[in-house]
């Protein structure tokens, strides 16, 4: 990936940074989803940037709005389109993609990563799953908050350019020790699935 791709993806996302974080909430009675929003992947196009500023953008809502303003599908659920572009329909997508889990490219902490990497964290045990765009330079965008109780789900820093071995992200803090992410992939094939 170029400097000019780079420079693409940080245009595309850029009116989006500081936006605060959005998060998918669930009815804790019913475990019906209340606020799917933030994913941003049942949309036929975006909404306004006002009402996404209102909402938020989770880390997987904005790597589906780069999908949507690249004219691209969104990875779907066929069973449930509430779960549009979720991390679980982004995972079914990868698996599709490369005949089997064991597959799909790892992340591993000690390899350098093309600009424009797609590093992606599965949902599982306590984690809600995470998705990152590697920018180079250790440099990452992506969206998070340290305050997943938070009753507003609107909370800071939100969509954020950051370096990946300093971020304040607490399920990010002991990635010189050891992996978070699950995998890592390339641009051209997750902007392609």
């Amino acid at each position: 990936m170029t400097t000019i791709q780079i420079n693409k993806i940080i245009e595309l996302v850029s009116e989006y940074i500081g936006i605060s974080y959005g998060m998918v909430t669930t009815d804790y009675h019913t475990g019906n989803i209340i606020n799917h929003y933030p994913m941003y992947g049942y949309y036929d196009s975006l909404p306004e940037l006002e009402k996404i500023k209102g909402i938020g953008i989770n880390s997987i809502g904005l790597v589906n709005i780069i999908k949507h303003k690249m004219n691209k599908p969104i990875p779907s659920n066929d069973h449930d389109q509430l779960f549009n572009g979720s991390i679980g329909c982004w995972h079914k997508s990868l698996m599709k993609y490369y005949g089997s889990i064991p597959l799909i490219p790892k992340y591993d902490n000690h390899l350098e990563y093309d600009i424009g990497t797609l590093f992606l964290k599965r949902y599982k045990g306590n984690s809600l799953g995470h998705a990152a765009i590697y920018l180079g330079n250790n440099l990452i965008i992506h969206s998070y908050t340290n305050d997943c109780y938070n009753k507003n789900h609107l909370s800071d820093p939100g969509v954020i350019i950051e370096n990946m071995f300093e971020t304040k992200f607490y399920e990010m803090k002991f990635l010189q020790i050891e992996p978070y992410f699950d995998y890592a992939i390339k641009w051209d094939v997750w902007i392609s699935l």
